[in-house]
Formats: structure tokens, C-alpha cells, sequence
């Protein structure tokens, strides 16, 4: 039988390098030899030595296009064939060759293509700043094979705060690659108008208030001296010693806590009040012994400087507010538009609807379903009386 042997019997060199291979043989009669390339991109030039028993492949400007391919020298005489092989390996710069918009699927999608070899580090830029991957953002490979890769940076129920430019950087030992492409996932709430998409049982936040013909007051009613907390009427001071003021419920040493605008991960719509729209969602890094937890987001429907001003007095007031039985405040987002406020998630709505529901007007609510809550017991109505009056002392003690 013939026998052939390729050297170097492994190929690892740079794109645009050249390489000559050289392929001995050996077997009674002296066989045939030949080169198979199958679809080698690289140019190439053979030399035969039959004398030798030998013949050189030289490889001109190496393609990475024909990294991972094979290459075989074929010995064939009367008596048989053997035949010895080896594989490319090109290695080369990162190339993104696809990033496209955002497409939604089982999650939204930003899609994306890359060649380069040694693999390339994928990493993401939102807004220019480096995109720390999550359970809810992350990097999924769905197709590889030799030196290229093709996937997704996956969003899962991303809205408007992750609306912006997304840069893909791709890089490995030999150069780095990188491409922009502007996402839309959803539009700024405080932009147009949107239906709320929360059934009755879920929507809950402090700030959205639902009357079903009660006396709640609105924003109107109450003039420009009130501000709405809860179902709370607080009076506000108009001077401009207000953040500072003595004679009011603002302390000279209020901090507000700022929470970073990626670790709110909005959910989905909870209703609309008079200062914004308010949504359920999830926020990391708040609580030091949970990862994450659910609050109700308030986002400020208007941008002018007077709504910002109101703003900002709103979060100092809101900060001092602690209070076992008054909703809880953590804080504020002010990174960019719109300006966020963020509270405790009360399951089960606001008290007045909660005490409707349950009670003699429950009939009235059920619209017609057989299925409506059972009232509440006089026990259980007392305990939540007192509970509710344990905060009005409390005010008077921050008042003074």
C-alpha cells in the first residue's frame, strides 16, 4: 500500500500570511500524488519532485475564509490509495458582519453577526456606557460553527427606558470590531396617551387613584398649595426657604435616595395620575438582602421647570415620610427624561377601593360577577382603623 505524510502536520498562521506545505510518499510502484483543496478561497501553487517522491502546496496570502478547511495529499497506485490531511487554522481580527434593529420574537431581539478566530469577547454599550448583561439582558449564541457566531442580545420585556443606541464590540488578540444600531422597544409613556393593561386585582401603586364615585380629591379641587400623597392631602409652602424651612415638614438634612435608571426593569402599566403614569416594576440592588423587589414607579408626565421643581420638593417631603403604615418611598431616578419616583408595591390597591370592595359596596363593584369578595368582619375593620390612625399623631410630630 502507498503511503503519504503531510508537513507540517498542523497549520495555525495569521490571515494574509503565506505557507508551503510539503506531502511525501512512499510504495511499490511509485504512486500518483495529487492535491484535493475542495473550495480553498487562498491562491496556491503545486510542485511536483517525482524523483523525490514528494510535492509542494505554497498557500499565497492566506484567505479566513478558509479557516477550519482541510486540505489532503492523495498517494494512489495499482495497489491501493492512502491519503493524509490537514486542517487550517487562520487566525484573524474580529468582523462584525450584521447587526440589525430590534425584532420582537419570544423576547425582543437585536440580532447580530460575527467572524473572528480566536472567538471573539462580546460586549455590549448602551448609550456608551458598558451594558452589564442580567436575567433580563443578555448575550444568547444560537448558531456557531468554525469562526463564526450568529445571535441576539436578548431583551425580555424591555419599555422606553431601554429605548436607545446599542454598540456591539467584538474583540480578540489580533483587533476589535464594532457597530451601532438604534432600538425602539416602546414609546415614552409621558409621550401621547396608553390604556392601562392591569387587571383590578393588580393594580396597585400609592399614586394612582381610582374614585368609583367616591370623594377622592383631585389635584383641582385641592389648588396649587396641596400635593397628593396616597389618598393623603399634605399642604406645600410656596417661598423659596421651602427645602429649608424649619416651620414645615422638611428637615434641614434631607437626603434623597438615587437609584440608577438600570436597575428599574418596568413591568407593565398601572394606571395614571395626576403628575404621571405609574408602572409596576422590578428594582435591583435595593434591599440588601434581595436581589430585586417589586415597586410601583411613578414616571413625571411633564419635563417643564416647574414640574421639576415640584418634583424635587415632592421627594424631599416624600423621604421624610417614615412610617410603618404610610406607603414606603425609596427614592428617585433623575438620569436623563422622564424623572421617576419610586415607591412600595401595595398588592391589593389603594385602601379606599380595598375597603369598597369588601364591604356593603361590594355588590355594587362586582358588576354582576358571582365570584366578589367576601366583606370584611368588624374585627378586622377596627384593626385596619387603628392601624390608619396610628399616622396621624406622626404628623403632627414632624410638623412641630
Amino acid at each position: 500500500m502507498p503511503t503519504s505524510s503531510i508537513s507540517p502536520s498542523s497549520v495555525t498562521l495569521m490571515e494574509g500570511s503565506d505557507i508551503t506545505l510539503e506531502c511525501r510518499t512512499s510504495g511499490i510502484p511509485s504512486p500518483d500524488v495529487s492535491w484535493y483543496l475542495g473550495n480553498l478561497v487562498t491562491s496556491y501553487q503545486q510542485q511536483y519532485n517525482l524523483k523525490q517522491h514528494y510535492t509542494t502546496l505554497k498557500m499565497i496570502n492566506v484567505s479566513s475564509n478558509d479557516t477550519g478547511k482541510t486540505v489532503l495529499c492523495i498517494a494512489e497506485n495499482i495497489v491501493g490509495e492512502n491519503e493524509s490531511s490537514v486542517i487550517l487554522v487562520v487566525h484573524f481580527p474580529p468582523k462584525i458582519t450584521f447587526l440589525d434593529q430590534a425584532v420582537l420574537d419570544h423576547h425582543w431581539c437585536i440580532p447580530f453577526s460575527v467572524r473572528g478566530n480566536p472567538k471573539p469577547k462580546l460586549i455590549w454599550f448602551y448609550e456608551g456606557a458598558v451594558l452589564n448583561e442580567t436575567d433580563f439582558i443578555w448575550t444568547s449564541i444560537h448558531i456557531a460553527f468554525d469562526s463564526e457566531h450568529h445571535g441576539c442580545l436578548q431583551l425580555d420585556s424591555p419599555t422606553h427606558l431601554n429605548n436607545g443606541q446599542y454598540t456591539l464590540l467584538a474583540k480578540n488578540d489580533y483587533g476589535t470590531d464594532e457597530r451601532t444600531v438604534s432600538a425602539h422597544f416602546m414609546q415614552d409613556p409621558c409621550i401621547g396617551t396608553s390604556s392601562v393593561i392591569s387587571n383590578d386585582d393588580d393594580s396597585a401603586s400609592p399614586l394612582h387613584h381610582v374614585s368609583n364615585g367616591s370623594n377622592t380629591p383631585s389635584s383641582s379641587e385641592m389648588g396649587s398649595d396641596a400635593v397628593i400623597i396616597g389618598m393623603t392631602k399634605i399642604p406645600v409652602i410656596e417661598n423659596p426657604q421651602y427645602f429649608r424651612s424649619t416651620n414645615n415638614m422638611l428637615k434641614s438634612d434631607t437626603f434623597v435616595h438615587h437609584i440608577k435608571r438600570h436597575n428599574i426593569v418596568l413591568k407593565r402599566e398601572l394606571g395614571e395620575g395626576a403628575f404621571g403614569k405609574v408602572f409596576l416594576a422590578e428594582c435591583y440592588n435595593l434591599c440588601p438582602d434581595q436581589d430585586k423587589i417589586l415597586v410601583a414607579v411613578k414616571a413625571l408626565k411633564e419635563a417643564s421647570e416647574n414640574a421639576r421643581k415640584d418634583f424635587h420638593r415632592e421627594a424631599e417631603l416624600l423621604t421624610n415620610l417614615q412610617h410603618e403604615h404610610i406607603v414606603k418611598f425609596y427614592g428617585v431616578c433623575v438620569e436623563g427624561d422622564p424623572l421617576i419616583m419610586v415607591f412600595e408595591y401595595m398588592m391589593h390597591g389603594d385602601l379606599n377601593k380595598f375597603l369598597r370592595a369588601h364591604g356593603p359596596d361590594a355588590v355594587l363593584m362586582a358588576d354582576g360577577q358571582n365570584n366578589r369578595p367576601a366583606e370584611l368582619t368588624p374585627s378586622q375593620m377596627l384593626h385596619i382603623a387603628t392601624q390608619n390612625m396610628t399616622k396621624y399623631p406622626y404628623f403632627i410630630t414632624i410638623k412641630k
